[in-house]
């Protein structure tokens, strides 16, 4: 998934940038609509647009339309100093209008929350989790191993960007992800396994873990 923005403003899109921060997701800023932005459009990947328009230009009410002849999945994020009539927005799918007069910063928090859940909670994808930080987007070919963490209910995720905590079962894990219990308290993405003995389990990335099980291998 990755979020275009369309923003002029400096210190708003400073703003913007510290937001997606937050989630952890890959985003791209364009001065304006540009051809790599159409170009971006034209690809098959999840997006949420973050466009800011003014009403006298008439060309943002072209490009929306424009992105649902080619993207009807994706989120459309609207943000302006003026307010505009709802059957503009029902015609062209917006998901979200943000005042950027009035609390902008938590509006696009909660909008850019709710855009996450429609691409991936309700699409029954796994890329999204809760963790203790808040909402963050983990893709499963990141992850190289998860591990259940001693009396506690919640686990520790181990991708190529950093560690992530969920606050779900293992077996939960294990069926939404697909990956291969190496030990009751560890499974392992296999894509990212070179080796696997009776004592460690060696990554793609130079890792080494000794959640091998004699029982399982």
């Amino acid at each position: 998934m990755i979020v275009a923005v369309v923003k002029n403003n400096k210190k708003l899109l400073e703003k913007i940038v510290d937001l997606l921060a937050f989630f952890n997701t890959p985003f791209k800023v364009f001065e304006d609509f540009t051809e790599e932005f159409f170009t971006l459009m034209k690809t098959s990947k999840k997006k949420i647009y973050i466009l800011d328009i003014e009403p006298s230009n008439i060309l943002w009410l072209d490009i929306t339309k424009e992105i649902r002849q080619y993207d009807w999945k994706s989120v459309i994020i609207i943000m302006s100093a003026y307010d505009m009539p709802i059957r503009v927005f029902n015609k062209i799918q917006i998901f979200a209008f943000i005042n950027i007069l009035d609390n902008f910063e938590n509006q696009l928090k909660d909008s850019i929350e709710d855009a996450i859940d429609v691409l991936y909670v309700k699409n029954k994808t796994t890329s999204i989790k809760i963790i203790k930080s808040g909402k963050q987007i983990l893709e499963k070919k990141d992850i190289l191993y998860i591990i259940r963490e001693k009396r506690s209910n919640k686990c520790i995720v181990k991708t190529t960007n950093g560690i992530f905590t969920i606050y779900k079962s293992l077996k939960e894990l294990e069926k939404e992800f697909g990956f291969e219990r190496t030990h009751k308290s560890c499974i392992v993405n296999m894509d990212k396994v070179i080796k696997i003995d009776e004592n460690k389990i060696r990554f793609s990335n130079g890792e080494v873990i000794d959640y091998v099980s004699k029982k399982i291998y």
